[in-house]
């Protein structure tokens, strides 16, 4: 295991941080490290607010965007655990209006139907963006219906059933933003009849002590959310005005859909611990175990062969996994995690006991964006030994 240079991570961190918010990329961040269970760094920079002129403090919300899906795969999981679900069942046997898929193809901005599908939607497929449901390009027309505060869960998952799937079931992989992951949720309402945020709540926020990971946020809670990020036509910071629409945390859907690949608000501090007890295979610091070593493996175990994603990293069960030495940003192999359209980024690295969460909310630098390969590079350029 190597060890962290915590005044060079500082020095790193403070440098680059600076320079990012000086050049409009970002307007703030909150890092927090830890390392064989230990705080070894947490650093915030820049304003909550341009207008407020509000400097970035402790206990600070951000919209997490696709961090959710991390915490969605790790609910599912938990029911494979329970023996109510098996990581290679047909979602059909908890969904049977998924029996007939279809594959469909984008021809002058709509959806044209090829033929009937090939092969079984796994459960495995939905967290591991090979199931063909809501992605690219079919997703860009599929998601452009917005879910009312009436619409539930099973109301989004039964619109995307008839929907065209973009592929035949783990022939190819390509990232779902949010319908495969509600499909995931939903499976888990169903086979432990309780809504799908009580559920977690229950079962993971609270055992975990994620105290502020929600999908509705309270008024006080919304009041420290921090303010969308962006440079103005002329290059100003400043609040975006509409980036969320009000009341609502990813995009316009709202709270009540439960949108469980993007629709969750947490704290860096909520989500340390939840990467913690990811590092630890299922037990959170507080000592609750909330998945079995074996399962919690399962998590960033590799489910896309090299054939279908020939690169330095690919995807385990709702995180991206570190699987060569030739990753740019220099992280371990066996390293996992993944980030949020608004900026958020995390990784878990088992080899060097490190958990890095990386908050940020900005629509100039969405998902890790510069700034957040830029921590991965500060964070491995520290390791030493």
């Amino acid at each position: 295991m190597k060890k962290l240079n915590v005044e060079k991570l500082k020095q790193l961190m403070d440098q680059h941080t600076a320079e990012f918010i000086e050049r409009g990329t970002i307007g703030h961040a909150e890092l927090i490290v830890n390392q064989d269970g230990k705080r070894v760094f947490h650093g915030f920079y820049g304003l909550k607010s341009q207008a407020d002129r509000i400097p970035l403090g402790p206990g600070a919300m951000f919209r997490l965007a696709s961090m959710t899906k991390p915490v969605t795969a790790v609910a599912l999981l938990q029911q494979v655990e329970a023996g109510r679900v098996d990581l290679n069942q047909p979602i059909t046997d908890f969904l049977p209006i998924f029996s007939h898929p279809y594959v469909g193809h984008v021809e002058d901005d709509k959806i044209v139907t090829d033929r009937p599908a090939t092969g079984v939607i796994r459960v495995s497929n939905l967290l591991s963006h090979t199931s063909g449901i809501g992605t690219w390009p079919l997703c860009d027309i599929q998601m452009r219906p917005t879910p009312t505060r009436e619409n539930t869960l099973a109301d989004v998952v039964e619109y995307f059933a008839t929907q065209a799937l973009a592929f035949d079931p783990y022939t190819s992989q390509c990232y779902s933003p949010t319908a495969a992951f509600d499909v995931a949720a939903r499976i888990v309402e169903l086979v432990t009849g309780e809504e799908y945020a009580a559920h977690i709540k229950r079962t993971l926020f609270d055992p975990v002590g994620m105290k502020d990971t929600t999908f509705d946020p309270t008024p006080a809670q919304w009041e420290r959310m921090v303010r969308m990020f962006r440079t103005d036509k002329n290059g100003r910071p400043e609040d975006h005005p509409d980036a969320t629409k009000e009341g609502c945390v990813f995009g316009s859907i709202p709270p009540g859909v439960r949108c469980s690949g993007g629709g969750l608000a947490s704290t860096a501090e909520d989500y340390s611990l939840f990467a913690e007890t990811l590092l630890n295979d299922g037990l959170a610091p507080n000592g609750n175990r909330v998945l079995s070593e074996q399962t919690a493996k399962l998590l960033h175990t590799p489910f896309v062969p090299e054939s279908m994603q020939n690169s330095s990293e690919r995807w385990g069960l709702g995180v991206r996994v570190v699987v060569r030495p030739d990753y740019p940003e220099g992280l371990a192999v066996g390293t996992f995690g993944w980030s949020g359209a608004y900026g958020t980024h995390f990784w878990v690295d088992p080899e060097n006991r490190v958990t890095v969460v990386y908050m940020k909310n900005t629509t100039n630098d969405g998902g890790p964006g510069e700034s957040g390969k830029q921590v991965e590079r500060d964070v491995a350029a520290s390791l030493e030994g």
